[in-house]
């Protein structure tokens, strides 16, 4: 089997190759973990939503299964649990063992398995476990993952989808947003991930794309904008030459984002 590697300009992790030795997790526990370890500070998501990850793909994992996985994880050390003041569970993910110990296999095998039939047996109860990752990305720092119940304060939206995005930068999107009197949707998060990762491909970084959007003050945001003004080719161009505050349409006379991709081998 070959292995053909793209080019890393960004949105990328990096984890340790001890999540990757033999005989030591299974394929499904390796993936729910590296998904964890990619996730931004302060992720908070429920069992319930981590069941939603694999829906529509050939194997679907229920809620059995991640429980099953999260177990696998704790025995040989990725994972480790204490129990709080109040009585929550916290939940502790790293991304070295904390314990390496070998899983045992024939347990990991016959833990429940998933069929076609939907989870009947212990429903989730009104207070489900969440799991709240923080740490910081390319690093080999702990990632903590906490259990909170429906009660934690939330947002309602998903910032997930905007890959390598921070605490801070969210906060920097929710006030942008609220000094241009403009709602933060999830389908608007949704488009400027789509955006920022087009930015990142042209090999700028979100706090960049953030800083222009600020000082320029519009309402939406399209990568094409940061870059026309920041490309060298510009430098002439008038620098008022901007978008309007009320538009989300690219000026006449811009470059479209396909000019500042690299070139497809």
């Amino acid at each position: 089997m070959s292995i053909i590697r793209s080019k890393r300009a960004g949105n990328f992790t990096v984890i340790s190759n001890v999540v990757f030795e033999r005989n030591t997790l299974s394929f499904q526990a390796m993936g729910m973990l590296c998904y964890l370890l990619s996730k931004p500070d302060s992720w908070e998501v429920s069992i319930a939503e981590l069941q939603k990850v694999t829906h529509g793909t050939a194997k679907k994992t229920g809620r059995d299964g991640v429980y099953a996985i999260l177990k696998e994880l704790k025995q040989v050390g990725f994972v480790t649990t204490k129990k709080s003041a109040n009585g929550d569970l916290d939940y502790f993910v790293h991304d070295l063992p904390q314990k390496p110990q070998k899983p045992n296999t024939a347990n990991t095998e016959q833990a429940n398995p998933d069929t076609d039939k939907p989870d009947t047996a212990n429903p989730d109860l009104a207070k489900p476990t969440q799991v709240n990752t923080e740490y910081k990305v390319n690093t080999e720092e702990e990632v903590k993952t906490k259990a909170k119940s429906d009660s934690s304060k939330t947002t309602g939206l998903d910032f997930t989808v905007i890959a390598g995005i921070t605490k801070d930068q969210i906060k920097a999107i929710q006030e942008i947003r609220k000094n241009a009197k403009t709602n933060l949707t999830q389908r608007s998060i949704n488009t400027l991930a789509k955006e920022f990762a087009l930015a990142q491909t042209a090999g700028l970084t979100i706090d960049q794309c953030l800083d222009e959007w600020d000082m320029r003050g519009w309402r939406g945001f399209k990568a094409e904008w940061v870059l026309n003004n920041l490309s060298t080719n510009n430098k002439k161009r008038d620098v008022n030459a901007v978008p309007p505050r009320d538009s989300y349409e690219t000026p006449e006379g811009w470059k479209t984002i396909n000019d500042f991709m690299p070139p497809k081998n």
